[in-house]
């Protein structure tokens, strides 16, 4: 059964001095395909507009500026219907990167609180959430030069 992911995932862009810079924010969501040819394994990316659960994607925002920026983020949700998978996500010297469990709050580990029961009575804990509950990813732009070109991305299975 094909399965059309109907949300098309929004992007944001906030970086300081926006007016002074004029960044352009491009997103691809590419359907990917494991080939083995002669032994050789290989991927392919093809239009993400037939997809099955179990299918892989890749989300990519490319980031281009005429300008130097300091500051700002690159805010990629995660589809609906998917969940991200873990290490996939492209990390730079000049961005770092944050996840988030709710779509607000970010974090390199975002926690949540659970209740277990300890020696007969309820506690709460924090503990981290798993990747796969990871609803969006942020890269926050330490500076980037003149001319900058930046890919960031990230790998989804489709639920």
């Amino acid at each position: 059964m094909n399965r059309r992911i109907l949300a098309v995932p929004l992007l944001a862009l906030t970086v300081s001095g926006l007016a002074l810079a004029a960044p352009t924010l491009n997103l691809s969501l590419m359907k990917v395909t494991s080939v083995t040819k002669d032994g050789v394994k290989s991927e392919t990316l093809s239009a993400a507009d037939k997809v099955t659960p179990g299918d892989t994607l890749l989300q990519r925002a490319t980031l281009k500026t005429d300008k130097a920026l300091k500051g700002g983020h690159i805010v990629l949700p995660v589809p609906k219907n998917t969940r991200y998978l873990s290490g996939t996500a492209s990390t730079f010297k000049d961005l770092t990167l944050d996840y988030s469990a709710d779509g607000k709050s970010f974090s390199a580990q975002p926690m949540k609180t659970v209740t277990v029961t300890e020696n007969g009575k309820a506690v709460s804990k924090q503990v981290p959430v798993p990747e796969n509950e990871y609803t969006a990813l942020r890269w926050t732009i330490v500076t980037l030069p003149k001319d900058a070109v930046v890919t960031v991305g990230y790998r989804v299975s489709v639920n």
